[in-house]
């Protein structure tokens, strides 16, 4: 038929890897890295320092520096608190401020 010989040939999409797509974003938007990490820690202190109720910046702080955080604190008031009662201070603190 005719519609066979006028088809056009099938286009195949081509495929970014997550390096080129990040690669082909940092062109068009050369300055997103630094914005990004401006915007990231002004919503983290707004959000430390009040009663935020959305405090995902917090919550991707939190699961990336806190154990690093907790082990600093630890090591530094080790003399004058117990492990078990560090332990307890840390879940009481965390208790609180989730409760807020």
């Amino acid at each position: 038929s005719q519609n066979d010989e006028t088809a056009q040939p099938a286009i195949t999409p081509k495929y970014l890897s997550r390096e080129e797509k990040i690669s082909e974003i940092e062109s068009k938007h050369p300055t997103l890295h630094k914005d990004a990490r401006e915007h990231f820690s002004d919503r983290l202190f707004l959000e430390f320092s009040s009663t935020e109720p959305n405090r995902k910046c917090f919550h991707v702080f939190f699961n990336f520096s806190f154990s690093k955080v907790t082990e600093e604190l630890r090591s530094e008031f080790s003399s004058y608190v117990s492990p078990d009662d560090f332990e307890i201070c840390v879940r009481d603190a965390l208790a609180f401020y989730e409760g807020n």
